[in-house]
């Protein structure tokens, strides 16, 4: 006996999916109606008097063959004592409601109608009256239009919708049994797993099993991303999960994602991912709205597009940014929406953490208009910390305000009076904290400033309505649109993990200092949530800040290479502490020669800043001209970057030394993949301490207050992260070779050793001199040993 198919869709997605018709056109897609559309719809119900039933909730199941649908949603009001009932779906609007084009408002019709239908069998009522009521939000004038129905008619029509919709699941179910009959007999695309490898898909496979998360350390090098991903695909079958998302914090996990995604489809599976690219870089008419009017590729755009998921819906394959963008201008669609619309019917979604995690973005369409069984794949996890305080974060300026009111013409009179008060509630701040700014360049407000949040909040709504019917040209002003709801929005959220920040520059922040509960909120959109990274220690760290619950199982997985190819060095006798750089710089660049002159090969040198990098670079390439170096710059574009590591590509000469110059943190931090003897060693300048600044203070003292551990959780475990992350270049396959000199006194005190891996033998060198000797010796296959005492000794316990 066939298995019974639940899905469950809200009345907005189920009429979407077969309403949507016409042309992209935010200018009726009100993005402000989330502030001020509350209290629009608020006022309209408070007005209909006696009898009139607000916000009720309406749910009903159909069952259609081997499929059970729940259609869930919320009615805005409606009489139900009057004969006929009377429905009335509200809509807020700053546009001319007249106008709107008739394809749009089939949506709302289309919810409205489905509401009546669930209304009239609920009350046994034969006739239905229904509403649509659009709100005027600048005078609350009400645009009313009204439709007289059977409900004879009315099940007609639910009965067409519900079996259009069921049969575009009836076309993704024939593609789930072919997938999932691939998918019970794939075997690991590798014939067998690296030692680590099978521990972990084992592990990422039991939490999906009992629908929880699971944290996994495991080192670098033993391919985490198939054995991630390919447990997490065959659950789609054995496990009934609908999709799995996998979500990174860099381009480069994508591209590890799709690659791996590539090799399970070589070999035989049959499943479909999509890739989403943020839309600023996918767009085909950059700068233009997304507006019929202004962009080609918004035309038209729900005609086209069904037809395209339909056809995809019967192909397999890897769908890339660039397969993506192809298909979308050979149909004439917009890439971005079209990536949207793709992973409606992907068994894979690859894309950044903020496509699960950001409030203001997150995709809405798979985690609120519908609910599944979703698996997500948290690459390199480490990042959540800093990527969630960024994404739970706002930003403004005053001078922004200041300039846009200036450059505004007379059109946009109405605009500039906003702009004005959003700029005089700024000065008022800046008067009234002027001491604290004077003296300490940033002042500590209790809250977001009540009277300036108001004039902010009324500025997008006018913004929003100016930008509707703006054409090319105006990318400044929609920059301040969206960082000024952004900031909005973020304020709704503030608590005691926020500080608000007024800096002494004319920049107000809403700093998150905690991100964990908002990442604790994404995680819950998920069934079961994998999270891994190769540094994720110390644990308490992690614990508390990635979202995870305290009883969440963690998995370490041992580092299954030969610890002896890997030789690591300390130098204590070089301080990088910001006071000592440059009395120390000349003997730093003196060890650097040291290091790359034991063995030729491909080297990699890491700084805590590009200023560090730049005078070291500088120092080096005068004394030892001779051999060949290449650096990292600040804001690299991709071209600049593919130059950097097309260096290291190619395997050296047997006599040739290449030294590249980078940066902790940076692009060339992680996710490099340099095996053999394309980067055969790793030097690194210092602890990688973030640098003391105001944000970094207000972190120290949060976790001071409610941990003990303020400096450690604001300096010392994200400094040692970058290190572990830049000493994770090294060994990357079992065959691979090299050094990691860790060049700073500090590394030789208890607090660091115990946050060194388990499997790391170090050695600590009291002079160039010893560092030499001891770094021949490795290259030269003997025993290191410390010249008065033991050899190599193992780093100290740390948390596991």
């Amino acid at each position: 006996m066939d298995l019974m198919l639940e899905h469950r869709i809200s009345v907005k997605a189920l009429v979407s999916h077969v309403e949507m018709r016409g042309d992209i056109n935010f200018s009726f897609s009100s993005r402000s109606s989330a502030m001020a559309g509350i209290r629009g719809h608020q006022r309209v119900q408070k007005s209909r008097g006696p009898g009139y039933v607000a916000e009720k909730e309406v749910l009903t199941t159909v069952q259609r063959g081997r499929h059970r649908l729940t259609i869930a949603g919320r009615v805005d009001g409606y009489y139900p004592d009057r004969n006929p009932i009377e429905v009335e779906e509200i809509k807020t609007t700053r546009g001319d409601a007249s106008r709107m084009p008739e394809e749009h408002r089939a949506l709302h019709w289309g919810q409205a109608k489905l509401y009546a239908y669930l209304l009239a069998c609920e009350h046994d009522s034969h006739e239905v009256i229904v509403r649509l009521v659009y709100l005027q939000l600048d005078d609350d004038s009400e645009y009313v239009l009204e439709t007289h129905h059977t409900r004879d008619a009315l099940q007609d029509w639910f009965e067409r919708v519900v079996e259009d919709y069921l049969r575009f699941r009836d076309t993704l179910l024939a593609w789930t049994d072919s997938r999932n009959l691939s998918m019970n007999e794939a075997v690991f695309p590798y014939g067998e797993f690296r030692e680590g490898q099978r521990g972990m898909s084992v592990a990422v496979y039991r939490a999906l099993r009992d629908e929880g998360n699971v944290v996994l350390q495991a080192p670098t090098g033993i391919g985490k991303t198939m054995a991630a991903l390919f447990p997490a695909m065959k659950a789609l079958g054995s496990l009934s999960f609908d999709k799995v998302f996998f979500l990174t914090a860099k381009r480069s996990g994508q591209r590890a994602a799709e690659q791996a995604a590539g090799e399970l489809v070589d070999q035989g599976l049959i499943f479909r991912s999509v890739t989403l690219t943020a839309k600023d870089r996918t767009c085909f008419s950059p700068g233009a709205p997304c507006h019929p009017d202004h962009c080609e590729f918004a035309r038209g755009y729900y005609d086209r597009m069904p037809s395209v998921i339909e056809r995809e819906a019967h192909k397999g394959g890897v769908l890339t940014r660039e397969r993506i963008e192809s298909l979308a201008r050979a149909e004439g669609l917009c890439p971005f929406e079209l990536s949207l619309d793709l992973a409606r019917i992907a068994d894979l979604v690859i894309g950044d953490y903020n496509y699960a995690f950001d409030p203001t973005v997150y995709l809405r369409r798979f985690f609120d208009e519908e609910s599944g069984r979703y698996a997500f794949l948290v690459d390199e996890g480490h990042n959540l910390v800093d990527r969630g305080r960024d994404m739970f974060s706002a930003r403004v300026n005053r001078l922004t305000y200041a300039s846009a009111r200036k450059q505004l013409s007379r059109e946009g009179a109405g605009v500039a009076r906003h702009l004005a008060r959003v700029n005089s509630a700024f000065l008022v701040l800046q008067r009234t904290n002027a001491s604290m700014l004077d003296t300490r360049g940033y002042a500590l407000l209790e809250e977001p400033p009540k009277k300036l949040m108001k004039a902010m909040r009324r500025l997008c709504e006018v913004l929003e309505d100016m930008l509707a019917g703006a054409g090319p040209g105006d990318d400044a002003l929609l920059s301040l649109y969206f960082d000024s709801l952004r900031f909005v929005r973020v304020a709704e959220w503030f608590d005691e993990t926020y500080r608000c920040v007024l800096n002494a520059d004319g920049t107000l922040q809403l700093l998150n200092l905690n991100p964990s509960p908002g990442l604790a909120a994404g995680l819950a959109r998920s069934t079961s949530a994998i999270c891994f990274s190769a540094t994720l220690s110390p644990r308490q760290y992690f614990t508390r800040l990635i979202g995870v619950a305290p009883e969440d199982p963690w998995y370490q997985v041992a580092s299954p290479f030969d610890e002896g190819n890997l030789g690591v060095f300390t130098v204590p006798y070089i301080s990088t502490a910001y006071r000592d750089r440059e009395s120390s710089r000349t003997e730093l660049v003196s060890t650097i020669h040291t290091v790359v002159s034991r063995h030729p090969g491909n080297y990699l040198v890491y700084f805590p800043s590009y200023a560090y990098l730049d005078d070291v670079v500088t120092e080096f390439e005068s004394k030892f001209g001779h051999i060949q170096t290449v650096r990292q710059w600040p804001d690299m574009d991709s071209e600049e970057s593919a130059f950097f590591l097309g260096r290291f590509e190619q395997e050296p000469a047997p006599d040739e030394t290449l030294v590249g110059f980078a940066v902790m943190g940076g692009s060339f931090g992680e996710g490099v993949d340099l095996q053999g003897t394309r980067l055969i060693g790793v030097i690194v300048a210092g602890v990688g301490l973030p640098q003391i600044c105001a944000e970094r203070e207000l972190i120290r003292e949060y976790f001071d207050e409610t941990d003990g551990q303020g400096f450690a959780f604001a300096y010392q475990f994200p400094g040692m992260n970058r290190v572990l992350q830049t000493a994770g270049r090294v060994i990357r396959s079992e065959s691979d070779r090299g050094i990691v000199c860790l060049v700073d006194r500090r590394f030789q005190t208890a607090a660091y050793r115990h946050l060194f891996p388990r499997h790391w033998r170090v050695n600590a060198a009291a002079s160039r001199d010893e560092l030499a000797g001891m770094i021949g010796a490795f290259w030269s296959g003997h025993e290191v040993r410390q010249p008065d005492g033991p050899a190599q000794q193992p780093a100290g316990d740390r948390v596991p």
